[in-house]
């Protein structure tokens, strides 16, 4: 069901009231590619979209360009059906039963559990539980309850399966229009329930094409071929406004505030029905007046107040309901007034004026000769026409009768452009000054007039005259400001301030108007509207500028609206919010028509009608909220470039921060003057125009933003729409992570301080016995026994072989330098440690000779030994074993069964008296390899052996990281 709203149309018990409406129409072409395509209706979204539902797609139009929308996976697209629910979701239905939503900008296939319908969508409604009707063409209606589809068809009481049209009512009821009339439908706790209305209950058409509920809950029925019929629910009585109709099948209505009603036909074009007196007139924006074979396929009202038809051949068409026109081409309309029956009159440089029923300006012969620039009717019912240069004139409307009033007869001027009166009194403005008149009694009766001249006044060339009592008069002057005459006192307001301070010259007003409130205001010429309470002066707000400099009139509407026209149209301002919008202009819903000076008169209702050269335009109030401003879309917010949609919960990581902003400023009264203005808070230092409908943000830096768009159309700026989100600083740059970093750098710090305190010490500490192990190993190389058997050695050497004594000599020379050299040394190779060894076993040779034997068996054994351990390991065998020629010593030196240790074995033969020993050499030896390395150096003692194992080093290692 697509979205009405009721509207007021000044059509009272009135003449003027019944006038037919002369709307001006824009046309909206449709595009290339919607050439070959069938128009089938129109919809307006609450964002306040248009949606052109056709044969080949959905498209939405923003009233300048539109855009289509694909379905997914390139499914068939003829488009019968558009609605939006309560959540805003828009549901849309095909020829072929399918159904789709539109979720996050496309369309996405519906598929319930029970299955599709296979028969054309018809239409959607949803009842005041929220229930979702689907209406088809040859399935009935289906209800969405819950998670399941349920059917109502001719088996549950359906007059038929083949439904045209579905509303639901206020009471939770759901009207379905059939083949067979109207079916009441009702789904609760699982039960369904249908009653009918049919030709029995007098229904004139048992095909019902369209149902328009009305505000009372009673409805409009457009048949297939007995025209629209009422239906009243309280009565449960059908009547028909037109008994013969002529022009066919209805396609669709529209109710104007229960006294107009707009019908579009299949065949015949639109027409519009007065309610008061049953007359039909055509709208025809799209052929004419004759309508004849024009298909209208939908009519719409947009929340802006305009009247929308879809055509069949010529495409779409708005209006704005608000304003009608009159044309009287070749006329100036220069004065209007309503007098006490309602009826309009026009003067014109071409004479006098009344508006027809038909809505076109007839002459009134009596006064066909006139060039009239004011209006004003007295007590008595005459008209005074105030003339261009030949005075005054008394008109009797009724019997033509008129009476002309001169310089002769007491006026200052021939020209009268002004006049106004309270009761008795009246006043004529002139270019020659402000002429009173008494009136005892009918003028036209040829009484006696009594004239005076208004003295004080310091210009006699006045613009206009307002009078608030018989007493209080006010004067619109050229040069001298705003005069009041106050109990036959005059003063002047000219050279003043406003309440604000600001210093202002009024000197030339042209309008002056009184507010519901009883307030002044005036309109000048250089300084623009301002509005006179208790002697205060305001001024309208300099920055709220309206679309037109020369201001020609005001008028009042309501309590709270001002309607100022000027010579580029009409503006709305409202006093309560100080917002305005030009609502009328040669570029927004209207032909060029220029107003004219002060030619303007309010009427019931919140009419006002405005003067102007080439005809009359007519405002009228709406009573229902309407939309007077530009409207606002953010449509989408996506990351660019790749154009994916917002992450739920509008959290961007650190790399989505090159946003991509789409929006539309609506505005349908007049598209082309839209401009819109953006800021994004927390990275904009102010607000941007622009005419783009598309922003990009690129690289934006973490934080908390709100994107800002607000529009206008030459107005005000609307309120702006906003979008908050953030952007997600990185991993590294979160606070928590930052803290742990620095907690963790902390402990890190102070681990590798410990660290490095430990390895200082144990480095020391492995100096230190380094240093106590090289002199452990000095000092058993020169402790008096070793010396003293290598140099006895060495002595009978020389006696016996003194060439071996020399070869003797260097190699104890050797095995002194070899402890000097490696000292400072942590590892050597196993290669250098065995050539050591061999000096130190060619001594040994020499000194024990078969009493020692040596085996070595690491040919292939490669690595690194801390420096003259194995010296030092057969050394140790040597000092606590007996080494003699009935008990040899063996010492073995190889590989453990691992591979990983050298070890020195060597059987047990204890001396008889033991050499001192501190222990120390094998507990330094066993600390220093644990600083080098993880692998133990093994120690292994029975009753029958004694073996070290050494550790097989596999590089030149340093203190042993593991063990800091």
């Amino acid at each position: 069901m697509k979205k009405r709203y009721p509207l007021v149309f000044w059509l009272c018990l009135t003449v003027v009231n019944l006038v037919a409406q002369q709307f001006h129409w824009t046309n909206f072409r449709l595009p290339n590619s919607l050439d070959e395509a069938q128009p089938r209706m129109l919809f307006e979204s609450y964002d306040g979209l248009i949606w052109l539902a056709t044969s080949t797609g959905l498209c939405s139009f923003d009233g300048n360009s539109f855009t289509n929308l694909s379905r997914h996976d390139s499914l068939p697209a003829d488009v019968r059906a558009v609605f939006e629910d309560r959540d805003s979701t828009l549901w849309v239905g095909y020829a072929d039963g399918s159904v789709d939503r539109l979720l996050n900008g496309s369309l996405e296939p519906w598929e319930p559990e029970e299955g599709l319908p296979i028969s054309t969508i018809t239409g959607f409604a949803e009842d005041s539980d929220g229930q979702l009707w689907i209406s088809t063409y040859g399935e009935g209606a289906y209800v969405v309850a819950g998670p399941h589809l349920y059917n109502f068809n001719i088996d549950d009481g359906l007059l038929g399966n083949d439904i045209y049209t579905i509303v639901n009512q206020p009471d939770g009821v759901v009207w379905l229009g059939t083949d067979g009339g109207i079916s009441i439908c009702k789904f609760q706790d699982g039960q369904k329930s249908v009653t009918n209305l049919t030709r029995a209950d007098g229904l004139p058409d048992e095909i019902v094409r369209v149902i328009l509920p009305d505000e009372t809950g009673s409805c409009w029925i457009g048949t297939h071929d007995k025209g629209m019929v009422h239906y009243d629910r309280s009565s449960k009585t059908f009547q028909t406004p037109i008994k013969e109709w002529p022009y066919g099948p209805i396609n669709d209505l529209i109710l104007v505030e229960g006294r107009e009603l707009i019908i579009a036909t299949e065949n015949h074009g639109e027409w519009q029905l007065n309610l008061e007196n049953n007359q039909l007139l055509p709208l025809s924006p799209v052929s004419g007046k004759s309508n004849a074979k024009t298909k209208i396929q939908d009519l719409l009202q947009d929340a802006e107040g305009g009247l929308w038809l879809l055509s069949n051949s010529k495409g779409l068409f708005r209006t704005n309901q608000q304003l009608t026109f009159v044309e009287a081409a070749g006329k100036e309309i220069q004065a209007v007034h309503l007098d006490q029956s309602g009826k309009l009159w026009a003067g014109t440089n071409r004479g006098l004026f009344t508006l027809s029923l038909t809505g076109e300006l007839e002459i009134f012969p009596p006064a066909g000769d006139l060039n009239i620039v004011s209006l004003f009717e007295d007590r008595f019912g005459n008209l005074w026409l105030g003339t261009f240069g030949d005075g005054a004139y008394i008109l009797n409307p009724a019997s033509g009768q008129r009476r002309h009033l001169g310089q002769k007869e007491g006026l200052l001027n021939g020209s009268i452009l002004s006049i106004d009166g309270k009761g008795d009194h009246l006043w004529l403005a002139s270019l020659g000054g402000v002429t009173e008149v008494v009136l005892k009694t009918d003028p036209l009766a040829n009484a006696l007039l009594s004239f005076s001249k208004i003295e004080g006044l310091k210009t006699d060339f006045i613009y206009q005259v307002l009078a608030e009592t018989p007493d209080r008069v006010w004067f619109a002057t050229d040069g001298e400001g705003l005069a009041l005459l106050d109990h036959g006192k005059i003063t002047h307001l000219r050279n003043t301030q406003t309440v604000t301070g600001d210093s202002v010259d009024l000197r030339r007003v042209y309008s002056i108007s009184t507010s519901a409130k009883g307030h002044l205001w005036l309109n000048t010429a250089r300084e623009g509207l301002f509005e006179l309470v208790n002697d205060s002066l305001y001024a309208l707000d300099p920055g709220k500028a309206l679309s037109g400099e020369n201001i020609t009139g005001m008028a009042f509407t309501g309590a709270s609206q001002l309607i100022v026209s000027h010579t580029e149209g009409l503006d709305l301002l409202n006093l309560t919010t100080g917002n305005y919008q030009n609502i009328s202009d040669n570029q927004t819903g209207g032909p060029d028509f220029r107003p004219t000076l002060n030619a303007v008169v309010t009427g019931p209702q919140g009419q006002a009608w405005f003067g102007c050269s080439g005809g009359l335009i007519r405002y009228q109030d709406l009573p229902h909220p309407t939309v007077n401003r530009p409207r606002v879309v953010l449509k989408s917010v996506t990351i660019y470039p790749d154009n994916r949609p917002e992450p739920n919960g509008k959290q961007f990581t650190h790399d989505e921060n090159t946003l991509a902003f789409e929006f539309l400023g609506l505005w349908y009264t007049a598209p082309d003057k839209v401009r819109c203005r953006y800021q994004l808070e927390g990275y904009d230092p102010g607000w941007t125009e622009t005419r783009n409908q598309r922003i990009i943000y690129s690289k934006l830096p973490p934080g908390n933003y709100t994107f800002r768009v607000a529009a206008s159309s030459g107005g005000d700026w609307t309120s702006p729409s906003k979008y908050s989100f953030s952007i997600a600083s990185p991993l590294w740059r979160r606070w928590w992570f930052i803290f742990l970093t620095v907690l963790t750098g902390t402990f890190i710090a102070a681990y590798l301080i410990r660290r490095r305190d430990r390895q200082l010490r144990r480095e020391s500490l492995l100096q230190k016995q380094r240093i106590e192990s090289q002199y452990e190993a000095l000092k058993s190389q020169i402790n008096p026994h070793f010396l003293f058997n290598s140099f006895n050695t060495l002595v009978a050497m020389i006696e016996e072989a003194p060439t071996d004594a020399v070869t003797y000599t260097e190699k104890l020379s050797d095995l002194f330098r070899n402890v000097l050299q490696y000292r400072d040394q942590e590892t050597i190779p196993l290669k250098e440690e065995l050539d050591l060894l061999a000096d130190y076993l060619f001594l040994l040779d020499k000194r024990f000779g078969d009493k020692l034997s040596v085996t070595i068996q690491l040919d292939k054994t490669t690595g690194f030994i801390v420096p003259l351990s194995l010296q030092f390991l057969l050394e140790n065998a040597i000092k606590h074993n007996v080494v003699s020629k009935k008990l040899p010593l063996h010492v073995s030196i190889g590989v453990s069964e691992n591979g990983k240790h050298i070890c020195v074995y060597n059987p047990i033969q204890p001396k008889l008296r033991k050499d001192p020993s501190t222990g120390f050499g094998l507990l330094s030896l066993k600390e220093r390899y644990a600083m080098l390395t993880r692998q133990k150096m093994l120690i292994e003692e029975t009753g029958e052996y004694f073996r070290v194992c050494i550790p097989i080093l596999l590089s030149p290692t340093s203190i042993n990281k593991y063990q800091v």
